[in-house]
């Protein structure tokens, strides 16, 4: 029987020390591929490390033996690369409890290996890497504790892979990228909590994809030396520019966009022109009920809510206070108003 006992004591050890455990609270810098490689012989079973994870070396080419990560509780710094041309090894964390900064990489293409993380605690930061033509790997991406800087890719056209961002907790500043064209894959974020840069982007021309920012969530606002730049007329930046809430600094953009007055002239000839200028959902993303407000007192013919194919999954004849939509699955949808001949939508997500 004793011997029994100890069989069952030893195999239960056994099988917690196999267990994927937390590991590494100081963290660690990989500065050589032989570092990388030897991590899983190094730190067994080590799947959440809860300090920082530096990765910055020319030796390093790949991140294969870091598969085994899920989560990282501190800061992930992958930068002054001249070989890592994919961050593949890391295709299991999930989240990252602090900064993820992305830095000066010059054969970095793309950002295929971050395709699980849902949540960044404080900062994501891509800068300054010469190739990186893609980032739709963070296409899981929903939220960024702090702030969200896109900063100096000189092969970046799009923004595709933050379609999914809802929130972020302080500043959005996408700066000095000369070839983006389109910021478009920001359709779905809703508050930013802090300052809009849009700044010395050379091709961008049109802000379509900030329209649904609450603009109450939006501190301070600059749109610059963006010298294609033309559409500054979306919902989010009209409405901001309506009330004015902190400093504004619009200027040196193309004609349309080249001051304050005139994106002011141009929200009041394309959005104001309505009868029902303004109108919001909340809470959004939504899981049981929303409210929808307006800002005039237009009478409401019919709320219509379509799925991401175009087709009518509700419809209410009159605006109520509160709409259920828990039969709903999740996604995103779009919600339309209807009143007289005027009809306006807006993007709505279920969770």
């Amino acid at each position: 029987m004793k011997k029994l006992t100890l069989l069952i004591i030893l195999a239960f050890l056994i099988q917690l020390v196999a267990l994927p455990q937390s590991c590494l609270p100081d963290g660690i810098i990989f500065t050589t591929q032989t570092q990388i490689d030897s991590f899983q012989i190094n730190y067994p079973n080590c799947s959440v490390v809860e300090g920082n994870i530096e990765i910055s070396g020319d030796d390093i080419i790949n991140l294969d033996s870091l598969a085994v990560l899920t989560a990282i509780e501190g800061d992930l710094f992958i930068g002054y690369s001249t070989a890592l041309t994919s961050l593949y090894g890391l295709h299991n964390v999930t989240s990252v409890g602090e900064t993820v900064r992305i830095y000066m990489n010059s054969a970095l293409v793309n950002l295929l290996g971050l395709n699980s993380i849902v949540t960044i605690g404080q900062n994501l930061r891509i800068t300054n890497n010469d190739i990186l033509n893609d980032i739709s790997a963070l296409s899981n991406l929903t939220m960024v504790g702090e702030n969200l800087r896109i900063y100096m890719n000189s092969e970046l056209t799009t923004l595709s892979g933050l379609d999914n961002v809802t929130t972020v907790g302080d500043n959005l500043r996408i700066t000095n990228n000369v070839l983006l064209t389109s910021i478009s894959a920001l359709s779905n974020l809703t508050s930013i909590a802090g300052e809009l840069a849009i700044d010395n982007n050379d091709a961008l021309i049109s802000l379509e994809g900030l329209d649904s920012i609450d603009p109450e969530s939006i501190t301070d606002l600059v749109i610059r030396n963006n010298v294609l730049l033309s559409t500054c007329e979306v919902q989010s930046i009209c409405d901001y520019l309506d009330v004015q809430n902190g400093d504004i600094s619009i200027h040196s953009n193309a004609t349309g966009c080249a001051s304050k007055e005139e994106v002011i002239s141009r929200c009041a000839d394309a959005v104001y022109e309505l009868s029902i200028p303004v109108f919001n959902i909340y809470p959004n993303p939504a899981q049981n009920n929303i409210s929808i407000s307006i800002s005039t007192k237009a009478v409401v013919d019919k709320v219509i809510i379509y799925n991401s194919l175009g087709q009518e999954v509700l419809s209410k004849n009159q605006l109520s206070e509160s709409i259920d939509v828990r039969m709903l699955s999740n996604g995103m949808y779009v919600i339309e108003i209807v009143s007289g001949y005027v009809k306006l939508r807006k993007k709505l997500i279920l969770r």
